[in-house]
């Protein structure tokens, strides 16, 4: 049986419960947009959060399983908010 690479792009948002520190690490500014340090602890929570790959039963559990991969960089961010 052959085997092909497919490529599923998704758009999701994920909650992060990001801490202030001892080192007074202001999560917001004034405005309540989140700070620059804020936006990087968070992405960083989220990216070492996620796996960079799993194996899936997707056709029951006497197949093999399907392997999927995640590729995630700080680039692929399209918002951080604070609510």
């Amino acid at each position: 049986m052959s085997e092909q690479m497919v490529f599923v792009e998704i758009r999701t948002t994920i909650q992060v419960s990001l801490p202030e520190t001892d080192n007074d690490v202001v999560i917001t500014e004034a405005d309540g947009i989140p700070t620059a340090k804020a936006r990087e602890r968070a992405i960083n929570a989220v990216i070492g959060a996620l796996p960079s790959s799993v194996s899936v039963y997707i056709d029951g559990p006497d197949e093999p399983p399907t392997e999927v991969y995640f590729d995630f960089s700080d680039n692929d961010v399209e918002d951080v908010s604070v609510e």
